[in-house]
């Protein structure tokens, strides 16, 4: 029995395909919304329009409307806007959403289409690191011992 194995690529046959990872939103006529991410978003909005799932968040609450999503030529860059988008308040992400739908309908025809905007590679280098530094925990003005906490009775 021969074993099948895959032909590794070079780095020119690499470079001709590329996957494109894709952040989305879908939602349903109350505005109940699921973000998620995929390599392959028109398989995920099929398998969330046909309910390919019984018990799934998008199935028990109807979501079945892809009403925005972003592309992106990494998975990290990816996953970081995803974490992000699910970091929203509601109404911050309904904003989003309004610039590239501003009916709030269903995009998923157009996105076969391809009437909807390219790649949109944003990524995160280059940028300003917004993190708060943590103080250091030995800080002298912040340590208590534990003899203090209980009384001198030790």
């Amino acid at each position: 029995m021969k074993i099948k194995r895959k032909k590794r690529m070079n780095n020119a046959e690499h470079n001709e395909v590329a996957t494109v990872y894709a952040v989305y939103v879908m939602a349903n006529s109350i505005m109940a919304v699921h973000i998620a991410i995929s390599d392959d978003l028109q398989r995920s909005v099929e398998q969330h329009k046909h309910n390919a799932d019984p018990h799934s968040f998008t199935t028990r609450f109807g979501i079945h409307n892809l009403v925005y999503y972003e592309l992106y030529t990494t998975q990290n860059s990816a996953r970081n806007r995803e974490v992000k988008l699910k970091a929203m308040a509601k109404n911050e992400l309904l904003d989003l959403v309004r610039k590239m739908n501003p009916e709030l309908t269903c995009i998923y025809e157009r996105f076969l289409a391809g009437d909807t905007p390219a790649v949109m590679e944003k990524e995160l280098k280059g940028k300003k690191n917004t993190r708060r530094s943590k103080k250091s925990v030995t800080d002298s003005s912040r340590m208590v011992s534990l003899r203090s906490l209980r009384g001198s009775d030790w």
